[in-house]
């Protein structure tokens, strides 16, 4: 019997710990953790759009030819081979126009680069 009458006080007592932790309001308990945000600081995502701003207006400035390739390799992430295919062009060539394309953006962003030291 004192066996039966420990456990149901044991029982009892975890029910009135329980009881006052959920009683316990906002200002404690649960209510004190900080769990950070998900979604990235909101200077970042501003940042993170105007450098994306940024890069895309200096690849719209490269002519066509360095722009096409430079968005093939670069943002598509094709071969060399399979660019040279599309591009109808010598493989050297597109290395060459991937080089070029690839001096000339750096130059035009080369203010982005000294700010964040990239």
């Amino acid at each position: 019997m004192s066996g039966l009458l420990k456990g149901l006080a044991i029982s009892l007592s975890k029910i009135a710990n329980d009881i006052r932790w959920l009683a316990s309001g906002p200002r404690s308990g649960l209510g004190e953790l900080n769990l950070p945000a998900v979604q990235p600081d909101t200077d970042q995502a501003i940042e993170n759009e105007y450098l994306e701003k940024r890069i895309q207006a200096a690849i719209n400035t490269l002519p066509l030819h360095f722009k096409t390739v430079i968005i093939l390799r670069d943002i598509q992430e094709l071969s060399y081979d399979e660019i040279s295919n599309i591009a109808e062009v010598p493989l050297g060539t597109v290395k060459s126009r991937i080089n070029r394309a690839r001096i000339q953006l750096q130059k035009e962003l080369k203010d982005i680069k000294k700010e964040k030291n990239y």
